[in-house]
């Protein structure tokens, strides 16, 4: 299982394109950095620009199958 706060890297308790990015390169996905922005940006409820935990797992499983820790 993946934990978005691992790749958390600015503790802010959402994830970025570049933060997605790292996610899913670590649990062995071919993403580009372009793809995880649309992917942040379908997902991002608020146009913030980032996405919370819960949209990460939401992405996450729905993209690879696989669970994610938080």
């Amino acid at each position: 299982m993946v934990s978005p706060r691992r790749y958390d890297s600015s503790n802010d308790g959402f994830l970025d394109a570049d933060e997605l990015h790292l996610a899913f390169r670590a649990s062995g996905f071919e993403v580009d950095v372009a793809d995880c922005k649309r992917l942040v940006r379908d997902a991002d409820a608020d146009g913030d620009g980032h996405i919370d935990f819960k949209e990460f797992r939401a992405i996450f499983e729905s993209k690879t199958g696989r669970r994610s820790a938080d």
